[in-house]
């Protein structure tokens, strides 16, 4: 019995002895240990180690924050809307020395084109009062007649406007965003009508810049005067086209502004200045086209005319120059003219094309340099020399057109024998 109760004693001594050297030695091996670094989620907010530091460095922050922005919208410098709104979701990294960059900008892009899209109902024009439709206008011509243009928010490049904005300054609390416009003519269109009448076929088409005076703003107005009457006209195969008829007279109660002109070799301003621009555009588009001219006369001088070449142009004056030109095809023609800052754009359309192609050459082209004349004038200082004229170098110049058939067959004649004039320069001194 004491046996056992010894043997026993002896076993359990064994036991604690074990359990101690296992404890010890757990401790020892964790005594030089750091403690494990914790994983937390408040406010989406999570610690992590940065790339280039050991695992067991200072941690760098990651943070994602949903940020207000305020948004002002204007057309023509006017306030239509103004929205404050959470658009950004913006990811910072908090360094160390806790110092933040920001890593990404997130935009809520839905958001942002249902509030365009509220910004353009209030500020889109109401609909066109009527759709595109054809009347009569001076000596039996009919015009197609363009719809009232609806100015409405392009909203595609609003939201691009928008988002080169945010790319430029991400941090910004608040944009002021000028809307672009746009014209929409509906659904009833020039375009639409011009089909249904059977013009299908463009003839020809001629653009022309005048890069000196894009900002002149006279200019540009009295281009459109003119465009706008000639736009939409139909002339019929037989019928003889005016354009001082159908422009009419170019006046300050029609609405036309002073502009260059050209008058004795020079340009200087005058009511209406600017319009030999459309006519001249005309008529490009009208020789392509296998139109006959009637009556056409090239400009005094070529000197302020950089927006054709020679023998290329179409000078008007009220009263005694005229364009004139008739349809001899056999099909009804159509004329399309749109003006912009020192451009005029015109094109010609016909339900077919009655001939193959048209080549316009120039030739025999001879260069008349000005000279220079001396005049005594004794009101002058000694050695001071006056300009009178500042001289016009002056040019000939011939214009064919070739007509190929659609049978093949050519035919050539000869549209111009133009002569620019020369002035010469006058320089006045008292010798």
């Amino acid at each position: 019995m004491d046996k056992k109760i010894s043997q026993t004693i002896k076993y359990a001594v064994l036991i604690l002895l074990v359990t101690f050297i296992v404890t010890f030695t757990f401790i020892i091996f964790f005594s030089d240990k750091k403690p494990t670094e914790s994983l937390t989620t408040p406010s989406k907010t999570v610690t992590e180690q940065t790339a280039e530091q050991p695992a067991n460095t200072a941690s760098s922050t990651i943070t994602v924050e949903t940020k207000q922005v305020e948004l002002a919208f204007f057309k023509d410098d006017s306030l239509v809307g103004k929205y404050k709104e959470p658009l950004f979701e913006v990811t910072k990294n908090q360094l160390p020395d806790k110092t933040e960059k920001v890593v990404k900008v997130k935009v809520d892009g839905n958001k942002i084109k249902d509030i365009i899209s509220k910004v353009a109902e209030t500020t889109d024009m109401p609909a066109a009062q009527k759709d595109a439709e054809v009347i009569k206008i001076k000596d039996n011509f009919s015009k197609i007649v363009r719809p009232e243009n609806r100015a409405e928010v392009d909203k595609t490049k609003t939201l691009k406007l928008f988002e080169e904005m945010i790319k430029e300054d991400p941090a910004k609390a608040s944009f002021d965003v000028a809307l672009p416009m746009k014209e929409n003519e509906g659904e009833r269109t020039f375009n639409s009508k011009m089909k249904e009448l059977g013009f299908n076929t463009l003839l020809a088409e001629a653009s022309t810049v005048y890069e000196a005076s894009q900002e002149d703003a006279g200019r540009n107005i009295n281009l459109k005067l003119a465009s706008d009457k000639i736009d939409g006209v139909i002339i019929e195969p037989g019928q003889t086209f005016s354009f001082n008829k159908i422009v009419g007279n170019r006046t300050a109660a029609n609405g036309y502004k002073d502009a260059g002109v050209i008058s004795r070799g020079r340009v200087i301003p005058g009511i209406g200045g600017g319009i030999c621009q459309v006519t001249t555009t005309l008529y490009q588009a009208s020789i392509y086209s296998g139109l006959e001219i009637k009556e056409r006369y090239n400009h005094s001088i070529y000197e302020g005319i950089d927006y054709a070449k020679r023998g290329l142009d179409a000078a008007v004056a009220w009263g005694y120059k005229d364009f004139v030109l008739k349809n001899t095809l056999p099909v009804p023609v159509l004329i399309t003219s749109k003006t912009g800052k020192g451009t005029v754009d015109i094109a010609l359309y016909a339900p077919e094309k009655p001939f193959e192609k048209i080549e316009i050459e120039t030739k025999k082209e001879v260069k008349h340099p000005f000279k220079t004349v001396h005049k005594r004038n004794t009101n002058l200082p000694k050695g001071e020399v006056k300009i009178q004229h500042p001289g016009v170098d002056g040019y000939t110049i011939e214009v064919y057109r070739t007509i190929t058939s659609l049978d093949g067959k050519t035919s050539t004649e000869c549209l111009s024998k133009d002569r620019y004039l020369t002035y010469n320069r006058i320089e006045e001194r008292n010798n």
